[in-house]
């Protein structure tokens, strides 16, 4: 930015050499400067860009591209652009590309990391004009810049400062982000194949029931049994029918939720490969996060590897960051510069501006920033030490779940499972047995979708228990 003192009445000499010094220079003047081009919406290169997002190809080079330059932890694993869609890493690599809020996390700091590189910039420069008097012109032409930017001295140093800070805090929130997509993509996997799997188990268990009710017609026909347990046998087989179609809403809302996460269309052939056996992975927590009987040890790797914790960090540098700038302001601005008089003759000079804060007008900014940091450092210790009695919930929930799957879900599932092949094979041989087919089959349903269920608890305990933890090992530590 240049600014001018306007030149007035003017005649002759002195005049026109201020007006051809100006004239000269006023090539520099617009030298740097830029006018960005516009980049229109288009609707058809909207659908291109979606489009080559079902090729399975841009999503895992773009995940393979942050975890090259360092960004990502190295525990989310490689992405591998080979990678099946039966696999997690797939879809993990689908998500750190496609994830809409990973896209956004992306994009600040790329905003972030421009800002940084005209951080601390020295103040504009001034060039200015004059001309004195009617008959014997006198005028000048002179130019200035801001000193104290130019050394770089504490109002410059602050701003780099806080620029490099809100870069560093930009990083935190995108490691934060990609960290915690991890998690939520394996337990969108795990819910859907969840869903399916009870979709699979009842759609069993009713084609077994109607290859019965194939014998039962027969025997009501004959009059062996009456029309009252049959209809209750019916009654109940199309109740399943019923919690198949509920199902296969919850499938449809779940599929569109991962799709939406993988940056996928609903329709793509890739979220058919989530199936009933995603629950057969059975993620392990890390025995680091046992509070047993090391709580410090716990602390100190929850305050240093989770994500969410370095991101609170970067915020508490960020604010004492901010309030080194608020005291910067109480600064003096100093230009200096050359000045040329014009007259008879050409006289060489200088000149000097200071600007002084007016008393106690930064103070205010300073008392403010004092309150934001000493907030930001709250902020902290609240997020650390609920973060350890998360761990310590987490961590018995999991333990629980494992043991009702091992110890009661399958338990019941063994049992009732022997109980309905047994009652099957009893009315085969006499009817008379419909009644212990009835109970048999009313048990048969529960029992396998609380296996299902139970096994779903402990695969997504399992992995908030492992989101929990944070990374043993990172790629970039902001």
């Amino acid at each position: 930015m240049l600014s001018f003192i306007q030149v007035g009445q003017a005649g002759a000499k002195g005049g026109g050499m201020i007006a051809a010094a100006l004239a000269a220079a006023a090539p520099a003047l617009f030298f740097g400067c830029v006018s960005p081009s516009p980049q229109a919406l288009d609707q058809a290169q909207l659908t291109s860009v979606s489009e080559s997002r079902q090729r399975l190809g841009p999503q895992t080079e773009l995940a393979l591209t942050l975890k090259e330059v360092g960004i990502l932890p190295t525990d989310l694993g490689a992405p591998d652009a080979k990678a099946s869609p039966r696999t997690p890493n797939f879809w993990r690599a689908t998500a750190l590309a496609w994830d809409p809020e990973i896209r956004r996390a992306r994009r600040q700091l790329e905003v972030a990391l421009g800002r940084e590189l005209s951080a601390g910039s020295p103040g504009p420069l001034g060039l200015g004009g004059e001309v004195n008097g009617d008959d014997d012109l006198t005028g000048g032409i002179q130019g200035s810049f801001d000193l104290i930017g130019v050394l770089g001295l504490e109002p410059s140093a602050a701003a780099v400062v806080l620029a490099r800070s809100n870069t560093s805090l930009a990083l935190a929130t995108l490691e934060e982000r990609a960290w915690s997509t991890r998690f939520e993509v394996d337990a969108d996997r795990v819910r859907l194949a969840a869903v399916r799997a009870r979709i699979s188990v009842l759609k069993d268990l009713a084609a077994e029931a109607e290859a019965d009710f194939g014998r039962f017609d027969a025997l009501l026909e004959s009059g062996r049994v009456g029309h009252g347990i049959v209809s209750r046998g019916r009654a109940m087989l199309f109740g399943l029918h019923d919690q198949v179609g509920i199902l296969r809403t919850m499938e449809a809302t779940l599929l569109a939720a991962l799709a939406r996460r993988s940056g996928l269309r609903a329709d793509h052939p890739a979220l058919e490969a989530v199936t009933p056996e995603v629950l057969g992975e059975r993620p392990t927590p890390p025995n680091s996060l046992s509070t047993r009987h090391d709580r410090d040890r716990v602390l100190a790797r929850i305050y240093e590897q989770l994500p969410s914790l370095r991101r609170a960090r970067r915020e508490y540098a960020v604010a004492e960051a901010q309030l080194r700038v608020a005291a910067a302001a109480s600064w003096p601005a100093l230009r200096i510069g050359p000045k040329l008089s014009i007259g008879d003759n050409l006289i060489p000079g200088g000149l000097v501006a200071i600007e002084l804060p007016f008393p106690g007008s930064w103070e205010g900014g300073v008392a403010a920033a004092h309150t934001t940091r000493n907030d930001s450092r709250e902020r902290i210790e609240d997020l650390l030490i609920n973060q350890m009695n998360e761990v310590t919930a987490r961590l018995a929930a999991f333990r629980s779940r494992r043991a009702a799957v091992e110890d009661s879900a399958r338990q019941r599932e063994l049992y009732a499972g022997r109980a309905w092949r047994a009652a099957r094979a009893s009315v085969l041989v006499n009817e008379k047995f419909l009644s212990r087919w009835i109970d048999a089959f009313e048990s048969r349903g529960p029992s396998l979708v609380g296996l299902v269920n139970a096994r779903e608890d402990e695969a997504l305990a399992a992995l908030d228990l492992q989101r929990l933890g944070g990374p043993s090992q990172g790629g970039a530590r902001p």
